[in-house]
């Protein structure tokens, strides 16, 4: 018997035969999609970009130690 954790929701699963104990099973999760986006293409050759939230400017930019720092 295993417990797997999907989205804050515990499910447990007997591993030998694949069962699942979990009382959703007729529910079919879908995981959400989270965009990702690579900051070296965003900050380009020069290691810094702009991003704009609710109108607020935050600079992104990248460290010599390879690190993100995003400020406002």
């Amino acid at each position: 018997m295993g417990i797997f954790f999907e989205y804050g929701r515990a499910s447990k699963v007997n591993i030998l035969n694949n069962q699942s104990t979990d009382r959703f099973d007729s529910v079919q999760a879908t995981a959400p999609v989270i965009p990702a986006f690579d900051a070296r293409a965003m900050v380009g050759k020069d290691g810094i970009a702009r991003i704009v939230l609710d109108g607020m400017p935050y600079v992104l930019r990248i460290t010599k130690a390879n690190k993100l720092i995003l400020t406002k």
